[in-house]
């Protein structure tokens, strides 16, 4: 059976327990489409196919009755119910904890108290902006929580058994690291989703309006409509870097085109309301011109971005202090009022003339600067154990 092009897989627990690339013949039962299991070796060659069929895959129903990350095979996507991205360790309440320790294991069950937890990336960027490009720390009211962030089995058990759920595992990895040269690399079927949520009023709970989004209604009654989701997965060396979002949402400013477009499964579900914005595998393209791709809510107000290299920026300073001291990511705003980012080869200060712009990786005389966390800004909400 073909499934828009890809052949159709089923696992145990897709997306969960098994990797991306771990997959086994269709057999679907009882007229039930089956889970479709994403073909990694397509996200170089056929990026926007392999996207969608990533979003198919996460955004399955979910099997409650089973460990997290497991889809339903006796659902279809669009069916009723949370869907397996959901399932998966939420960082900011799952992971890191305050103060910092070894997390439960996968095998926990999952909480339904707390879901959407972290606060607008802008404010991120502001809190980085009035910190300077030292690494002094500082404490910014974040405002109200829209985001989520949550991990797969692999990326979360790479961190739990390494140690990373804390600033001084951090640290002590990279002590064990760098003396041999040797980096920081997550297995290559981690996987982690970032959601951002609008909040409906009283009076937009219509119909005609939440019925065209995947939505959530929180312990207070609240409900909230799915708006952007960025998938990234290890499945290539820098990571597959792909984002969706809700078609009745802002427009981005730098549209990618979607050649493959929205799967016919999708057709009469509430995913059909959805799109792709773009994908991302390198830097720059074959032209040497910066790859951009964003979404105007996440990346509201600095939309001349580029997750890859934003993300190539995870990294901490390898003096060993036990203080979370990170690379810096934000250079001010332009004259649009636009935030500076990094965007092409990582490692610039984008608000400086290109001809000044040194690499940042490395100190002045020549030494490492930051050690690089593998892409994973995730480890940035480690706390200290103290």
């Amino acid at each position: 059976m073909k499934l828009f092009g890809i052949k159709a897989v089923v696992t145990a627990a897709v997306l969960g327990m098994a990797g991306p690339m771990l997959e086994r013949p269709l057999h679907a039962q009882g007229g039930v489409p089956a889970v479709l299991q994403p073909n990694a070796s397509e996200a170089m060659n056929e990026p926007h196919k392999h996207a969608w069929n990533l979003f198919l895959a996460v955004n399955h129903p979910a099997d409650l009755s089973q460990v997290r990350g497991t889809a339903d095979s006796t659902k279809k996507i669009g069916d009723p119910g949370i869907v397996v991205w959901e399932t998966w360790k939420l960082a900011r309440t799952e992971v890191f904890l305050d103060p910092a320790t070894k997390p439960e294991p996968w095998e926990a069950p999952v909480r339904g108290d707390e879901k959407i937890v972290d606060p607008p990336k802008s404010s991120v960027l502001v809190a980085e902006l009035l910190r300077g490009k030292q690494g002094a720390g500082i404490q910014l009211d974040p405002g109200e929580p829209t985001n989520e962030t949550r991990m797969n089995k692999a990326t979360f058990d790479f961190i739990r058994d390494n140690g990373l759920f804390s600033i001084e595992g951090q640290e002590k990895f990279m002590q064990a690291k760098m003396p041999a040269g040797e980096k920081m690399s997550f297995p290559v079927d981690s996987i982690e989703v970032k959601a951002s949520w609008r909040r409906f009023t009283a009076e937009e709970e219509k119909p005609e309006i939440v019925d065209r989004y995947y939505t959530h209604r929180d312990k207070n009654g609240v409900l909230w409509g799915l708006a952007t989701l960025h998938i990234l997965t290890k499945e290539v060396p820098n990571w597959f870097w792909t984002s969706f979002r809700q078609v009745d949402g802002p427009k981005p400013a730098f549209p990618q085109p979607d050649p493959v477009g929205r799967p016919p499964v999708l057709n009469g579900t509430v995913w059909e309301n959805y799109e792709l914005s773009g994908v991302a595998t390198e830097f720059v393209d074959s032209k040497g011109e910066p790859i951009i791709l964003s979404d105007p809510i996440i990346e509201g107000g600095f939309e001349h971005s580029s997750c890859i290299t934003c993300h190539a920026h995870a990294a901490i300073r390898t003096k060993v202090d036990g203080v979370r001291d990170e690379m810096p990511f934000f250079f001010g705003v332009d004259g649009a009022g636009q935030g500076l980012t990094p965007i092409g080869p990582p490692g610039r200060d984008t608000s400086l003339p290109v001809a000044d712009q040194k690499n940042m990786f490395f100190n002045a005389n020549g030494g490492l600067e930051f050690f690089q966390q593998d892409f994973v800004f995730a480890l940035r909400r480690a706390n200290s154990e103290k």
